[in-house]
């Protein structure tokens, strides 16, 4: 599993169309009222990446959803790990913190 899969299971449209719906949302010129953008697509991608077939391990699913996260930046991504993060090891707890703390 990779970022192109992944696109390509959802279609670049809709990826396209969500990425910048996301971008939209998140920047403070175009949303000053601060409404929060919301999709079913981030379940989605969210299921891609941590399906157990996909023979990745968390860091490298880790690194894989915060690629997605750059194009894509919906709290739901994040949020989604959350429940994840205590079954982490310390390494990917680690790399966690270091994609979220630039």
């Amino acid at each position: 599993m990779d970022k192109q899969t992944i696109i390509a299971q959802i279609s670049p449209e809709i990826y396209a169309i969500e990425a910048e719906a996301a971008r939209w949302y998140g920047s403070q010129t175009n949303n000053p009222n601060g409404l929060f953008y919301s999709s079913d697509i981030l379940h989605e991608i969210d299921s891609l990446i941590w399906d157990a077939t996909n023979d990745l391990t968390d860091s490298q699913k880790l690194l894989l959803m915060f690629a997605i996260y750059e194009d894509l930046p919906g709290y739901g991504l994040l949020m989604l790990n959350w429940s994840r993060y205590q079954h982490f090891d310390l390494p990917t707890q680690a790399l966690f913190w270091s994609e979220v703390r630039p």
